[in-house]
């Protein structure tokens, strides 16, 4: 079965993809314009969910944290009850044990996921930047295609003028 960071990264290409396979056969500056507003609602999205991992490694990164200082202070603890030459408290020091084998389960199992959570945000990173770039390319063209519009209305204009000048000269 795919991850969670297999499954997302499949769901962005897929879709960065469809919108790159729609533009290569764009013809008009209508049908690029809207494929410009296409690109960037879809960067948008992929910046706000880039965010949200990006957040969500934080967040993990403290929990890990938090985890290996709850550990060496457990430790510590132990190291209290058992150094102290009074044998009548050591038995104190079994549960604190049990507790910093169970910390220790739990930093492995977040750090498991951080380093998932960490792929994922590379990966949407990645396609953001794609998305980016690709949106800067649409608008340049766009402006070639639109100046070349205008050109091509001047061009006609001006012949339609040159039409109606020889006319009246012509009469």
């Amino acid at each position: 079965m795919a991850s969670i960071f297999e499954k997302a990264r499949t769901l962005i290409l897929s879709n960065v993809h469809s919108l790159l396979d729609q533009a290569i056969d764009l013809n008009s500056v209508g049908a690029i314009r809207q494929h410009v507003r296409d690109l960037e609602v879809a960067r948008d999205k992929i910046a706000d969910e880039t965010a949200v991992a990006d957040g969500r490694v934080s967040g993990l990164e403290r929990d890990v944290n938090a985890l290996v200082a709850q550990k060496q202070g457990t430790e510590q603890n132990i190291d209290l009850l058992l150094g102290d030459d009074d044998p009548n408290n050591d038995h104190h020091a079994m549960p604190l044990a049990e507790r910093v084998v169970q910390i220790e389960q739990d930093i492995e199992g977040t750090q498991e996921e951080l380093v998932s959570q960490k792929a994922l945000a590379t990966n949407l990173e990645e396609a953001r930047m794609k998305l980016t770039a690709k949106h800067a390319e649409m608008l340049r063209n766009l402006n070639r295609l639109e100046s070349m519009e205008r050109a091509a209305e001047a061009r006609e204009k001006a012949a339609t003028a040159l039409k109606g000048a020889a006319a009246v000269v012509g009469a």
